[in-house]
């Protein structure tokens, strides 16, 4: 059997801003403001898929921090509503079904809310992560290339000093072979010059014997004479 309760909502509706010690006007207050923060949390999400210069990261703060204040309404409207005791238990009964049903209403608006944004951001999310990895991959892919292009460098230089340390070498080879060449026929010539006074030596020391026995002979005559004479003297 359908009961008629109109009435009931309409005094409920009216009724004085307290009431057994709760604020019923706070309650329909943070109802209609979490209700027109849902209205304008859909139009920053509604916005967030538009092409804008505005970052995007912003507007997505925006959007948490409103949800963040949505869910705190939320809790604190439960928590009223729990904490409402009249007088009239009836009424007291009347009037926690009508601000829970309200809140539920309102509950169910904001999920589908929530419900689109998250349906819709899977779409968007998807294409935006395919850019920002294909923009992360490009930027791996430059630094790769300077990282090549900097190896080569380092290598392109390496065999320039190779090059001119081989070059170099080849020159000191050059001379080293120059030098011993020079070093060979010097000593060849040394060579020579010292068989020439080896044959000067060898007729010169003949001579020089010959000259000595002369010499020695010459010694023993006068020796000979000079005996004589002291003979003949003392004779």
């Amino acid at each position: 059997m359908i009961i008629n309760r109109t009435c009931e909502y309409k005094r409920i509706n009216t009724l004085p801003i307290r009431k057994g010690g709760i604020d019923v006007f706070h309650i329909r207050t943070f109802l209609d403001e979490i209700y027109k923060s849902i209205k304008l949390l859909h139009i920053k999400q509604e916005k967030l898929k538009l092409p804008s210069f505005e970052s995007k990261s912003k507007k997505r703060l925006e959007i948490r921090k409103m949800n963040d204040l949505i869910t705190s309404r939320f809790k604190e409207v439960e928590s009223l509503i729990s904490e409402i005791n009249t007088d009239d238990t009836d009424l007291n009964k009347y009037i926690i079904n009508y601000f829970n049903t309200k809140l539920k209403t309102i509950l169910l608006e904001y999920k589908k809310t929530q419900q689109k944004f998250l349906e819709d951001s899977v779409i968007d999310i998807i294409p935006e992560k395919n850019f920002e990895q294909e923009t992360e991959y490009m930027a791996d892919n430059v630094e790769n290339v300077l990282d090549i292009q900097k190896n080569i460098y380092e290598i392109t230089n390496y065999i320039l000093e190779m090059k001119m340390l081989i070059h170099l070498g080849s020159n000191s080879i050059d001379r080293l072979d120059l030098i011993f060449e020079t070093t060979c026929a010097n000593l060849d010539k040394v060579n020579n010059e010292l068989n020439i006074l080896e044959k000067n030596y060898k007729g010169m020391k003949d001579k020089i014997m010959y000259l000595l026995g002369i010499i020695v002979l010459l010694l023993i005559i006068l020796s000979i004479i000079k005996v004589e004479l002291r003979r003949k003297v003392i004779n």
